[in-house]
């Protein structure tokens, strides 16, 4: 008996000990850290981060110019290196014309997991993170300031093959890892650059062509379910917008040297008469890609290959 109460006692020291040190390292979060009920919250310091309530970003009535104003800050962003967020279930949404739910800014080590992102404007992205290297291709021999940024609508169809040194756009390492998060958007659910960039058991829902689209070398997208529900190029807002024709696909890569694309499940829902989508996989300037134990649902093809690319597939299903 004396053991045994030894025992509890043992485990409830050890509970709160652990309870206390849960509570320091995990930095809490929540809408108490909007500066404005309508603010995005930052994390600006290194560490684990835990959400404790939905986040959420609108568009405000300007009372001055008598009109609505839109609010294109996401409900959260990154500010820091070696970051590690737990949204714990909640939700992250935004409203706004061009929403955005959470962006990461030059940072790298990143690790976002377990919740919900809902970008729902006119044009949106679930989770964005712009390169941080020299991603950028020169286009014009009279002018070395003509440049073409990946990231840019126009430019991120153009092979480095085509540009005037025709050397592949530099992108630093990022590490950054979605883990376990249901994330919609109407235009684009995750797009990430730079190297070493992780998206994992989670499920990525577009209104528009694609749903992934990963600039960088060594990338890995797996065990996945991907939703697109457009299957038309120069269909949707955003290339009316700027008047180009982009190759899409549910998973679009570039520059993505060595990645991974594994056990996911990629679906086109276009509804009863939407036809079938082009293509499951694009690939640009991407060599030695491994596509395997993927299920294909909706599509007429695999993939596509643009630039200099070349994969490798096993065991995929196209249904």
């Amino acid at each position: 008996m004396r053991n045994y109460i030894e025992f509890i006692l043992k485990l409830l020291v050890t509970s709160a000990l652990c309870t206390n040190l849960c509570a320091e390292e995990c930095r809490e979060i929540s809408k108490a850290n909007q500066r404005h009920a309508n603010w995005t919250v930052s994390i600006n310091e290194s560490g684990s981060s835990c959400l404790r309530s939905d986040l959420k970003i609108e568009d405000e009535f300007d009372i001055h110019a008598g009109s609505i104003k839109p609010n294109g800050s996401p409900p959260l962003d990154v500010n820091a290196s070696n970051v590690s967020v737990d949204l714990q279930q909640h939700i992250l949404l935004s409203k706004s014309a061009y929403a955005q739910g959470i962006v990461v800014y030059s940072q790298n080590n990143i690790v976002l997991r377990n919740g919900s992102v809902q970008s729902k404007g006119r044009v949106s992205h679930g989770v964005r993170h712009d390169p941080s290297g020299s991603s950028y291709m020169q286009t014009n021999s009279n002018d070395s300031s003509k440049t073409c940024r990946v990231v840019y609508p126009p430019c991120e169809d153009i092979s480095y093959l085509y540009a005037i040194n025709k050397l592949p756009p530099k992108y630093q390492d990022a590490n950054i890892t979605i883990d376990n998060m249901n994330i919609f958007a109407t235009y684009r659910g995750v797009m990430l650059a730079d190297n070493h960039n992780t998206i994992r058991n989670s499920t990525i829902e577009v209104d528009d062509n694609t749903a992934i689209y990963l600039m960088g070398q060594y990338p890995v997208i797996e065990n996945n379910t991907i939703i697109i529900h457009s299957n038309k190029n120069n269909n949707t807002e955003y290339q009316k917008k700027w008047n180009i024709q982009i190759k899409d696909g549910a998973i679009k890569l570039r520059d993505a040297q060595g990645g991974i694309i594994r056990n996911n499940r990629i679906i086109y829902r276009g509804g009863l008469f939407g036809g079938k989508a082009p293509v499951a996989i694009n690939l640009l300037d991407s060599k030695d890609v491994v596509i395997e134990g993927n299920t294909i649902e909706g599509f007429e093809s695999l993939v596509r290959e643009n630039g200099d690319t070349s994969y490798t597939q096993n065991n995929n299903t196209l249904k």
